[in-house]
C-alpha cells in the first residue's frame, strides 16, 4: 500500500489509473503528467521508486488544483450561486437540472437524489 495525496493506493495499480482516480485529474492530464515525469503509464506503483513518487506528488500539487482544495472551491462556488439567488443556484437548491435540459420526460436521476442543501 502506498500513501499519496492523502489517499491509500494498491501497489498493483498502474500509475495512470492512480492519477486518473484523483479528483481533478482527467485521463489526458494524467497521461501528460506521466510523459513529463518520464514514467510509463502502464508501470505499477510498486515499480516506481519512492523518491519519484514524492517528486510526482509535489509536481501535481504545484501544477494542479486537486482533491480537498478543488472540492472546497467547487462547493463554495455552488453555495455562492445559491446565496446570490442566481437561476442556476435556485435550480440546484430544488434539485433540478441547471443547464436547460428537458425535465418533463427526462432528468429522473437528478430529480431522485442529487439535491444539494
Amino acid at each position: 500500500m502506498i500513501r499519496l495525496f492523502d489517499r491509500t493506493f494498491s501497489d498493483s495499480q498502474n500509475i495512470c489509473a492512480m492519477l486518473n482516480s484523483i479528483f481533478g485529474l482527467s485521463k489526458s492530464s494524467s497521461l501528460r503528467i506521466c510523459s513529463y515525469m518520464g514514467l510509463s503509464p502502464l508501470i505499477t506503483l510498486a515499480g516506481v521508486p519512492k523518491y519519484k513518487l514524492k517528486k510526482l506528488e509535489n509536481f501535481v500539487l504545484r501544477s494542479f488544483l486537486v482533491e480537498r482544495p478543488l472540492r472546497r472551491e467547487y462547493f463554495s462556488n455552488i453555495d455562492a450561486k445559491i446565496k446570490k439567488g442566481i437561476y442556476i443556484g435556485l435550480r440546484l437548491k430544488q434539485g433540478l437540472p441547471t443547464r436547460g435540459q428537458r425535465t418533463h420526460t427526462n432528468a429522473k436521476t437528478i430529480k431522485r437524489g442529487k439535491i444539494i442543501k
